[in-house]
């Protein structure tokens, strides 16, 4: 027990927001945020529903799009997910699950799936959006904490996996607080 050495993994902290931070995106650190949704909603007509296992099958038309969209046979780490996403689809009427999608056209276009942590905390496990429209990501960030999990005071949105882009993305978001993680060597 003595002999091990504890590292901290940054790759895996969870990255944990105030919901209402992101249900708002109010003040100046959210400009960019509000204006990439403002332009989604001007050339789209996006139409929110809320999670049920009756937009399973939709769910898995959309996952299939985007990743032959991204090309995840060619990335490990994409077909990783394909097979994860695709295994919460598999379990999911035997799951707490929330989230969302939104519509465009009558068809979904992004969803985040997630469900409660605790009494405080929610966690979104999946957020994805079709890479045509631009702003669809933070309108699905948004709308699903201003829907789903309006009664939680933090929203989990797990961690990074050392991806610089979702790194990124994660942090523009400015976290309330991470979860550490740590490896034993």
């Amino acid at each position: 027990r003595e002999n091990f050495e504890v590292l901290e993994d940054r790759n895996n902290f969870d990255y944990v927001y105030k919901r209402a931070d992101l249900a708002n995106l109010a003040g100046r650190n959210y400009h960019k945020k509000r204006n990439l949704i403002a332009q989604c909603l001007k050339e789209h007509d996006c139409a929110y529903e809320s999670y049920s296992p009756l937009l399973i099958p939709s769910l898995r038309e959309m996952h299939s799009r985007r990743c032959a969209a991204h090309n995840c046979a060619e990335s490990p780490g994409l077909c990783q997910e394909y097979l994860a996403i695709n295994e919460l689809l598999n379990q999911a009427r035997n799951l707490d699950i929330q989230g969302g999608v939104i519509k465009i056209g009558g068809v979904v276009q992004a969803y985040a799936l997630g469900s409660r942590l605790n009494e405080s905390t929610a966690v979104v496990h999946f957020e994805k959006a079709m890479p045509k429209f631009k702003g669809l990501y933070q309108l699905i960030n948004q709308w699903v904490c201003l829907h789903e999990f309006s009664s939680f005071e933090f929203v989990n949105r797990e961690q990074d996996v050392g991806i610089e882009g979702l790194r990124k993305a994660k942090e523009s978001y400015f976290p309330d607080h991470m979860v550490k993680k740590y490896v034993l060597l």
